[in-house]
């Protein structure tokens, strides 16, 4: 009887260890840009073909209210075919995601954020994506 349980967790762990090992990779910053001083503003950018979970992190030292957007652009050359775009006013720190945008044939995507402190301080835009 102990050995039919040792085969029934056996076959468990390994269903379960099974499912598991299609995990998708994490998101990881693709472009980060700073700035200090008194009202400080910063722009981060970032191209691409293929970008998906896809979001912008906004951090301020000291914490406090941003001001600020991102817009993701698609095309090829001087011709856009595809355009997203939001803006914020919120207290730092905050995750924004963005939705997922695809560059077609001959074409790249930009992305592009930027970030405006209230006051004096140190603010950080980081966007981040997976490639897929």
């Amino acid at each position: 009887m102990s050995v039919l349980r040792a085969a029934a967790l056996g076959t468990c762990v390994l269903a379960l260890c099974a499912c598991g090992s299609g995990h998708k990779a994490v998101a990881k910053v693709v472009a980060r840009k700073s700035a200090s001083g008194r009202h400080a503003s910063v722009t981060a950018s970032f191209k691409f073909r293929i970008l998906s979970d896809v979001s912008v992190h906004v951090a301020a030292t000291p914490a406090q209210r941003v001001e600020g957007g991102w817009v993701v652009s698609c095309g090829a050359g001087l011709f856009q075919t595809s355009r997203e775009s939001a803006d914020f006013a919120r207290q730092t720190p905050f995750d924004m995601d963005i939705p997922a945008l695809t560059a077609g044939p001959q074409q790249a995507c930009e992305l592009v954020a930027v970030a405006t402190l209230a006051r004096s301080g140190h603010v950080t835009v980081a966007l981040r994506g997976r490639s897929d």
